[in-house]
């Protein structure tokens, strides 16, 4: 289980700074392609991205408590 919250933690917060910064690199990248007819590559995308990715860095905190309560009561279950 601990593998499981690691990773999870690790993914969330990677991706929470990926989404955040993306607007400093994404023209670097590359041809970003089109999802469904909408440009990924606009202000508005990159607006989105940001906030997202705020949102996402203001969360991970509950996140990571939530997996260790998770982790907590697995093995208080598991030693009683």
């Amino acid at each position: 289980m601990g593998i499981v919250t690691g990773t999870l933690t690790l993914a969330g917060w990677a991706i929470a700074v990926g989404l955040l910064t993306s607007p400093l690199y994404a023209g670097r990248v590359g041809p970003v392609p089109y999802l469904s007819g909408i440009d990924l590559d606009g202000p508005v995308a990159g607006a989105a991205s940001v906030l997202a990715g705020l949102a996402l860095l203001l969360l991970m905190p509950a996140v990571v408590r939530a997996l260790a309560r998770v982790d907590t009561a697995l093995v208080h279950g598991l030693l009683t």
